[in-house]
C-alpha cells in the first residue's frame, strides 16, 4: 500500500481509521465496518431509506409549487444523503429534507473534502510523511478550519450517540460492539466522521450526474422511465428487492457509474519487492502505480464508442463476457474497494425510481455544459443542476 495514502495518514485525535489503516488495523476495522453495511446490515435499514426518499419526492412537490416548475435537483439529492448518513450515523435526523434547507454541517462536510488532495500532497514533502495529524495546521486557512469543524461536530454527535451504546442497531451499534477485538472511542469517532464524509455527498454528486446522462439521453430516459412504470402499480412496491430485478434500470445505473464514477482519484498500489511486469512493462519496486477511473472507462481500448451513453452495453447473458468491460471499477477492488458501496447501491435504485415515477424530467436551458464545470478534489464538486420538472398526472 502507499504510505501517502495509507498507513498513518491524517486524523485529528491520531487514531486510525478505515481508509488509513493497514494491515491488523485494517483488517479489524474492515470488519466492524462490513457488519454495518453488509447487504443484510443495509436491508434491516430499508424502512429508514423509504422513509427519506418519501421526504425526497414531497419536498419537490413542495418547492415546484413556487419554484415555476425549475428545481435544482443536486440540491435535494445532497439534502437526501445527508439525511441518510446522518440518521445511520448518529442515530438522529437533521431534518434537510423538510426543511428544504442544507444543513450548516454540509457545507463543512464540502470544505473537508476539499482538504483531502491539499493533505495528500502535504505528505509527500520531504519529512511529512511521519507527521500523521498535525499535517492539519499546514492547510489553508478556510480548509483548515473547516478539517476542524467537520471533524469537531462529529464528535460531539458521537459522544452523544455513545451516551446510549445500544439503543438501535446502527452504524455506531455494529462499531462498538465488543468481541475482543472492538474499537477505541477515539477509532469509533474517526470512523463516523470519515464515514460521513463518505456516505453522503459522492451518492449525492453521482446521482445529479446520471441525472444529466438521462436528460442528455432522450431515448434512454423514455425507456427505463417506461420499465419503472410498467413494472410498478405504486410507490409502495418500489422495494431494494424489486427494483435489483429491473434490468434496464440496473443498466441504466452501471453506465451512469462508467460515466461518472463517484471517487475520481487512483488510489495508488506501491510495487512490491522484485518489481512486477504490467501491460508488458517492467517497474522496480517501490513504483507508485493506480488506475483512473475516468481514463479508464473513456478508454477506447476498453469501450467502444465510450462517450455515448448507452446502457445497452450491460446487458446480455454475461455481464463481463468481454473481459475489458471490467475496467470500469466504480467502487473500487480488493480489500481497499468502497464498503459502503450496499447503501450507496440501495439510496441509487430508491431515489432515482422514485423521481422517475413520480416527475417527468428535462434539462433546464443554460444546463447543456453541467459536467464541464464539474471540478475534482478526489471527490467531485458540481454545480446545480436545474432541471424543468412536472409531476406525473397518472399519479
Amino acid at each position: 500500500m502507499d504510505p501517502a495514502i495509507f498507513g498513518g495518514g491524517v486524523t485529528v485525535t491520531g487514531a486510525v481509521q478505515i481508509t488509513n489503516a493497514i494491515n491488523d488495523d485494517h483488517r479489524r476495522l474492515r470488519q466492524r465496518f462490513m457488519q454495518a453495511l453488509n447487504g443484510r446490515a443495509v436491508a434491516s435499514q430499508e424502512h429508514i431509506l423509504q422513509h427519506y426518499a418519501a421526504q425526497f419526492i414531497e419536498g419537490i412537490r413542495k418547492e415546484l409549487k413556487s419554484s415555476g416548475g425549475t428545481v435544482d435537483i443536486a440540491k435535494w439529492f445532497s439534502l437526501a444523503t445527508f439525511d441518510v448518513i446522518a440518521d445511520l450515523a448518529f442515530g438522529r435526523p437533521f431534518g434537510n429534507l423538510e426543511r428544504g434547507e442544507l444543513h450548516s454541517w454540509v457545507a463543512v462536510v464540502f470544505g473537508a473534502f476539499k482538504a483531502l488532495p491539499f493533505l495528500r500532497v502535504i505528505r509527500e514533502l520531504p519529512g511529512m510523511l511521519f507527521i500523521g495529524s498535525h499535517a492539519s495546521f499546514l492547510l489553508p486557512r478556510k480548509l483548515k478550519q473547516m478539517w476542524r469543524d467537520h471533524f469537531n461536530y462529529a464528535f460531539s454527535l458521537i459522544d452523544e450517540r455513545l451516551k446510549n451504546p445500544k439503543e438501535r442497531k446502527d452504524f455506531v451499534y455494529y462499531l462498538i460492539h465488543d468481541d475482543g477485538e472492538g474499537l477505541t472511542h477515539d477509532e469509533i469517532k474517526e470512523c463516523a466522521a470519515q464515514m460521513v464524509m463518505a456516505g453522503s455527498e459522492p451518492t449525492a454528486t453521482f446521482l445529479s450526474g446520471l441525472c444529466y446522462f438521462l436528460t442528455r439521453n432522450q431515448a434512454v430516459y423514455e425507456k427505463v422511465k417506461e420499465e419503472i412504470r410498467t413494472v410498478f402499480h405504486c410507490e409502495e412496491e418500489m422495494t431494494l428487492i424489486n427494483l435489483s430485478q429491473l434490468k434496464y434500470f440496473h443498466a441504466v445505473v452501471r453506465e451512469g457509474l462508467r460515466m461518472f464514477p463517484p471517487a475520481a482519484d487512483i488510489f495508488p498500489r506501491i510495487i512490491p519487492e522484485g518489481g512486477e511486469t504490467i501491460l508488458g512493462k517492467y517497474l522496480p519496486e517501490g513504483t507508485r502505480v493506480g488506475i483512473a477511473a475516468l481514463a479508464a472507462s473513456y478508454s477506447k481500448s476498453n469501450f467502444d464508442n465510450p462517450d455515448v451513453f448507452d446502457p445497452s452495453r450491460w446487458l446480455g447473458d454475461d455481464e463481463f463476457k468481454d473481459k475489458r468491460m471490467r475496467a470500469s471499477q466504480p467502487f473500487g477492488q480488493g480489500h481497499r474497494s468502497c464498503l459502503g458501496k450496499v447503501l450507496a447501491t440501495a439510496e441509487i435504485r430508491l431515489l432515482l425510481a422514485n423521481l422517475l415515477w413520480h416527475f417527468e424530467i428535462e434539462l433546464a436551458p443554460g444546463q447543456e455544459n453541467w459536467l464541464s464545470n464539474c471540478r475534482t478534489f478526489l471527490g467531485w464538486e458540481k454545480p446545480p443542476l436545474m432541471l424543468q420538472m412536472t409531476l406525473q398526472q397518472a399519479f
